[in-house]
């Protein structure tokens, strides 16, 4: 036969009657459990949140702020073996504030950080940043800088596409049928290495009549879908080279801007005001001389072969009831780079009349 016995709880705080847990060796123990409880909870809501914070952020982001001063190593080794360049901390309007931006810059600054380069978009948005500060800093210089080469990138391609993916305009054919749909990354290294070697050529858009309410009709030209994805990626480079040169008083086709904008500074800067001039342009985009706007652009940019595209975008022409024409002014209502560069060519106008007031305004007393 086998006897079972019945284990008797021993307790390191024993009472002084026997075995069993006295009064106050039974508080200290549910006390010190607690305590283990609290922390055990504790430690593992911190993992909790860090797993999560994990999960959801990007790589690139804060997670990889921690330099390396030399190549990946491992088998994860985190791209496809690109060199790895100096990062800086700078204030951008293409992203938040501390952003990493990967580049060269850098190394003027004396920093020997150096972060992972997989050829990310961040090289390309770095660029555009710098040019936007160059701009911002030294409005009156000219652009030497090789921005052929970055129009044709196909990562800021990449970035035009998804800046226009969205738009349901962008899925109405042009003169081809070809719409976004089926763009993959061999067609934007296809498309960079056509805008490399200057055989890209812009195809003629679809004009149509659209009845204006004012009466009469406002010519509108579809450019083909994916042609405007080189424009987007020359209003962007147009943009950041131009935007931080345009006047206060500019607040057409500008980003941040409208005519919400402008009645807000008209009721705050307008008030000791008891007339005013108001004037319309008749047809602005449609009068636009070619000649006149190329030499503007040539005067500030000196990428010869980034203002030729320009110039191909000009004379690309459209059809209108099967027939081919082309215009010797005004840029096509309807492409992505026409009100860039229709603010190019009146920042004259701005110029003009800011000069008249100053020559105009006398004394302290309105």
């Amino acid at each position: 036969m086998v006897r079972a016995t019945l284990l008797k709880a021993k307790s390191s705080m024993p009472s002084l009657n026997g075995d069993r847990l006295g009064h106050n060796g039974s508080i200290k123990t549910r006390m010190v459990m607690r305590i283990w409880i609290i922390r055990v909870a504790a430690l593992t809501c911190s993992l909790l949140k860090r797993i999560k914070e994990m999960s959801l952020q990007p790589k690139g982001s804060k997670l990889t702020n921690h330099a390396t001063m030399g190549w990946p190593k491992g088998g994860n080794s985190y791209g496809h073996g690109a060199s790895i360049v100096p990062a800086t901390i700078s204030t951008s309007p293409y992203g938040t504030d501390n952003t990493v931006r990967r580049g060269r810059l850098a190394v003027k600054t004396g920093l020997n950080l150096r972060y992972y380069s997989t050829g990310c978009t961040n090289n390309v948005v770095s660029r555009l940043n710098c040019l936007t500060e160059r701009c911002r800093n030294y409005p009156d210089s000219t652009i030497d800088r090789p921005l052929h080469k970055l129009v044709s990138d196909p990562l800021l391609l990449e970035i035009a596409y998804r800046n226009i993916k969205s738009k349901p305009g962008n899925m109405t054919p042009g003169i081809t049928p070809e719409t976004l749909d089926g763009i993959s990354s061999e067609f934007l290294n296809q498309l960079g290495k056509s805008l490399r070697d200057e055989s890209f050529q812009f195809k003629p858009g679809r004009r149509v009549q659209i009845p204006k309410a004012s009466g009469g009709t406002c010519p509108l030209t579809v450019a083909p879908p994916r042609d405007k994805i080189v424009q987007e990626t020359m209003r962007m480079i147009l943009n950041a080279i131009y935007e931080p040169t345009f006047h206060d008083s500019s607040h057409g086709f500008r980003p941040g801007r409208s005519c919400h904008t402008a009645l807000r500074d008209i009721f705050l800067k307008f008030k000791p005001t008891t007339w005013m001039i108001e004037g319309d342009i008749s047809k602005c985009f449609d009068s636009i001389d070619h000649h006149k706007l190329m030499r503007l652009i040539e005067n500030k940019i000196l990428d010869r072969q980034f203002t030729n595209l320009i110039w191909k975008s000009l004379r690309a022409g459209y059809f209108e009831f099967r027939y081919y024409k082309h215009d010797i002014v005004g840029t096509p209502q309807g492409s992505i780079i026409s009100p860039i560069l229709c603010n190019i060519f009146m920042h004259q106008l701005d110029l003009y009349v800011e000069s008249l007031a100053r020559e105009f305004n006398k004394g302290t007393r309105a």
